[in-house]
C-alpha cells in the first residue's frame, strides 16, 4: 500500500475495465456530436444558400415587372404578387 496519505484505495480490475469502457464511450459520443455539428453548420450553409437563391429569384422578377425597389409586398403560393399598403 502506498504511503501517500492522500490515497484511498484502488479501483478493483473489474472496476477499471468498467470506467475505461465507459470513458471510451463518450470519447466516442462526443466524436459523434462533432460530427453531427458539423452537419448541421453544412445543413445551416446549404439553407442560406437556398434563401439567397430564393430572394434572387424574387428580386428578378420584380426586376421584370418594373417593382420598384423597397416595394413591401407579399407572393401568394400562386405567384400573384400584392403591394402591402
Amino acid at each position: 500500500m502506498s504511503t501517500d496519505p492522500n490515497v484511498l484505495g484502488t479501483l478493483s480490475q473489474e472496476e477499471l475495465q468498467a470506467h475505461g469502457v465507459t470513458q471510451q464511450t463518450i470519447q466516442s459520443l462526443l466524436l459523434q456530436i462533432g460530427t453531427l455539428e458539423e452537419r448541421k453548420i453544412q445543413l445551416l450553409l446549404e439553407v442560406q444558400s437556398q434563401r439567397d437563391k430564393a430572394e434572387g429569384i424574387v428580386a428578378d422578377g420584380f426586376r421584370r415587372l418594373n417593382v420598384p425597389d423597397g416595394t413591401r409586398c407579399n407572393i401568394d403560393r400562386d405567384g400573384v404578387i400584392r403591394r402591402i399598403p
